[in-house]
Order: C-alpha cells, then structure tokens, then sequence
C-alpha cells in the first residue's frame, strides 16, 4: 500500500515488518559515557529462559573499531576513565563495531541457570571520547 506523504513524498508500507522483542529480562542501568557519536546504547533481547535465543546489541558506537564487553554477576560502580565501571568485571570479550558503529552478539541461554543475574556494559576505543574511550549504558539481564 502506498500513501501520499505530501508534495512528492510517497511512502510504500509493503515492506514494512513489525517483531515483537521481549525485553521484560532486561534493565538498562546507564552511566553511559559519551563518544563520537554520542552516548552508546547497550540493549537487551530475548527472555533469558532455558533454551532461549537472545542478543545483546551495542548501536551509536564509533564505526569500524573495537568494543570490549565487560560482565559480571555483580555490579562495582567503580570510576573508570572519565566514566563508571558497572558491571563487576568477572567476564570480557572483544566485539567489532561495523562501519554503522553496531555490534551484536547472540546470547543461547543454557537449562539450569534460573535467577542468575548478570551486568552487561561496553568500553569503545573513541578517539573523540573522554580519554579515548567511550562507554555504553550498563544492562542488566536476569534468567527465568
């Protein structure tokens, strides 16, 4: 279906797809620290039941670089250059940004695990962040 938008503006809704994506698992906590690009957000999908599919997204990062993932099963709140240390810092892993300045990463929910919770929060190199370093919004996640 197309409609009219206004002078020479026409908007073609047959492409358009709606999901519906479980969040309720999920809490953004922020002490982002800004970049670039301004704050980076950290997101959560999925419900974090046994068996499930889930994702952690990072979007509004710098393009093109790395993103170190910091997690943990508790939180610190510890100063970190220029910005706040969440997440205890008891896991890592590297992600690299795409020239949109977006990561994502599946996130399998294995059986037996119910209540665990965990803090997410990623570290960007930045050039035009404080410190070289741009920092996303803290994100909490608890299993079912």
């Amino acid at each position: 279906m197309n409609r009219d938008a206004g002078a020479g503006i026409e908007v073609d809704f047959d492409d358009v797809a709606l999901a519906a994506v479980d969040t309720a698992a999920w809490s953004e906590l922020g002490n982002a620290l800004a970049g670039t690009f301004g704050l980076p957000r950290l997101r959560g999908a999925g419900t974090l039941a046994a068996g499930s599919p889930n994702r952690i997204e990072l979007q509004n990062a710098a393009p093109s670089t790395l993103a170190y993932l910091v997690f943990g099963f508790s939180t610190v709140g510890q100063p970190l250059l220029g910005g706040v240390l969440v997440p205890a810092p008891d896991f890592g892993l590297v992600l690299p940004t795409d020239a949109a300045g977006q990561a994502a990463m599946a996130l399998p929910w294995p059986a037996g695990f119910p209540g665990v919770a965990l803090w997410f929060q990623a570290w960007i190199l930045d050039a035009g962040a404080v410190a070289g370093v741009a920092a996303s919004n803290a994100l909490g996640g608890t299993s079912s």
